[in-house]
């Protein structure tokens, strides 16, 4: 790595960094993001408009929201842009996925699942998202006539749920597994999301509470995702559905990218 000081001439100035907060003193807006991201990203969209400047600790990342944008660093220049040290915070937990992996690793990894993503096995699944959004609704019948309330971030991560579940396996879990599994998915989720926001890399090697919590559900969705592989594998034939067709690679990157964060 190479650090350099660029001399500017009177007629060339420093372009000026998008708007943003200035954060708290050493954190920036590391605090409100660990409170409440989605909330916070939401009123920062609205108060400085398409592209932000928010200092997280000592670095400066920029929020993309406009669609041009977002493919300009995603799709046309994405050999100019790597992962962020927040991605390599939770390699460590989550291993070399597609996720957190770069350069030619990632492109391999890429290519693995590109078939899944192909524009007839996308319209393959409007049936199985039709299937799960009847199945959400008719809970909220039942809710609705109780008249009780509702979480409707619990209940749209649980209707994405079942659809990638049903998409991966081909039909729809037991009541009781697929509750395991989406609390499971919180907790995971939940644990990474805090400690990719953090100035202390290290603090995920400590033996917490939250830490074995972690351990414990990932080895959970790991031992869930390897009976249903092994399940497929012994039934042979030809896929049920898109995210079936998933080969021996696909699924050994599968385990990888799950396996290192559980030992230890």
């Amino acid at each position: 790595m190479t650090f350099a000081r660029r001399r500017w001439s009177t007629r060339q100035r420093p372009r000026p960094l998008p708007a943003g907060p200035r954060g708290y003193p050493w954190l920036g807006v590391l605090p409100q993001m660990r409170r409440d991201s989605l909330g916070f990203l939401s009123a920062m969209v609205r108060t400085y408009g398409d592209i932000v400047a928010l200092p997280f600790g000592p670095v400066r990342v920029y929020l993309l929201c406009h669609p041009e944008h977002v493919a300009y660093v995603l799709q046309d220049q994405a050999r100019n842009y790597g992962k962020s040290r927040f991605s390599a915070q939770v390699r460590p937990l989550l291993g070399q996925s597609l996720a957190t992996s770069d350069g030619a690793l990632w492109r391999t990894q890429r290519r693995l699942v590109q078939p899944a993503f192909h524009r007839e096995r996308l319209a393959a699944l409007a049936g199985t998202i039709i299937t799960a959004t009847q199945a959400m609704l008719a809970r909220w019948a039942a809710h609705a006539a109780a008249e009780t309330a509702l979480d409707m971030l619990a209940e749209m991560t649980r209707v994405t749920g079942e659809v990638i579940v049903r998409a991966l396996f081909g039909t729809a879990l037991p009541e009781a597994v697929g509750r395991t599994m989406f609390t499971d998915f919180t907790t995971v989720t939940g644990y990474l999301r805090t400690h990719m926001l953090t100035l202390t890399p290290w603090s995920a090697w400590l033996p917490t509470p939250g830490r074995r919590q972690f351990q414990a559900a990932l080895a959970r969705l790991d031992h869930l995702v390897g009976h249903h592989i092994q399940a497929r594998r012994q039934q042979g034939g030809p896929p049920r559905s898109p995210g079936a067709a998933a080969d021996g690679a696909r699924s050994r990157h599968w385990r990888g990218d799950v396996r290192p964060a559980t030992a230890g």
